[in-house]
């Protein structure tokens, strides 16, 4: 199934402005080192790509980036709540969002008191997200005269390679989990502790039942990619670099996990995330 025709049998009101909208590569584990020019490499047999560098270290003359806008409020997103995802699924990125938001082991215990309550639905929201991004027109206007390195140990012939033209940003999740019962989730005590003395998580709990988790750090949960291929001299023409968008996700660093029951977090199929390692 192409990557945009997700939405026929199990439309998510908040993956269709993210793909739509945005052409976002969803990550299933938010990262804090993620920024606009990291360039990805895919074996070309492989379905995987390794951990991102700096494109300014991949092509000759030296490069730069190209100037960033940062900060963009995503107005369609603010505010757009996930359609009711399986609880493994959902607890899963839970967890890697909270990890990476706060002290150490923060998600590993909201992830146990999810467990523990016995709940089977949850929906996300992220919190004031921004994107950071360049103008792939002018990307595509400062690569004209560059070259990939040809002698760079991780340039090679039948590798492929994504350059990140736009990141999404949130420093904070708000979520609602049901059961059968529809009683929504109780934060265990030692969760609102641990947030409360170490200060760079607060957790805030509404009438409503969701629970809105805010810390200092400002995560990625998506990128913007282009392939970018060299296209050599051919018949006197100059060589050139060619930008193409995304038809289908791309997934880094670690196999997708076997299918679980139920909908996936942002949709019915597993090619809408990308799982990322800092490396």
């Amino acid at each position: 199934m192409g990557f945009w025709n997700h939405f026929t049998k199990n439309e998510d009101p908040l993956l269709k402005v993210l793909l739509e909208r945005y052409r976002l590569n969803l990550l299933s584990i938010p990262r804090e080192k993620a920024s606009v020019g990291d360039l990805y490499v895919q074996e070309g047999n492989s379905q995987y790509v390794s951990t991102p560098g700096s494109i300014t270290n991949f092509l000759e003359p030296p490069f730069e980036v190209p100037s960033i806008t940062t900060g963009e409020t995503m107005a369609g997103v603010s505010g757009t709540t996930s359609r009711d995802a399986s609880g493994k699924v959902g607890v899963d990125f839970l967890e890697g969002f909270l990890n990476a938001l706060g002290p150490a082991g923060i998600g590993t215990k909201v992830r146990g008191s999810y467990e523990s309550s016995s709940k089977n639905k949850i929906t996300f929201t992220f919190e004031n997200p921004t994107r950071d991004y360049a103008d792939p027109g002018l990307v595509g206007r400062k690569l004209v005269d560059h070259t990939l390195m040809k002698r760079h140990a991780l340039i090679a012939e039948g590798r492929r390679y994504y350059l990140v033209t736009a990141v999404a940003r949130s420093a904070g999740i708000s979520i609602t989990t049901e059961g059968d019962n529809k009683q929504v989730m109780d934060i265990d005590a030692q969760v609102m502790k641990l947030a409360n003395v170490s200060g760079d998580v607060s957790i805030q709990k509404n009438q409503t039942g969701s629970i809105t988790f805010k810390g200092q750090k400002n995560l990625a949960f998506g990128v913007e990619l282009y392939e970018l291929e060299y296209i050599p001299n051919n018949g006197g023409q100059e060589g050139k670099f060619l930008m193409s968008t995304q038809e289908k996700a791309v997934v880094a660093r670690g196999k997708e996990e076997e299918e679980e029951e139920g909908i996936p977090l942002f949709g019915p199929d597993k090619d809408v995330t990308v799982s990322l390692s800092d490396g």
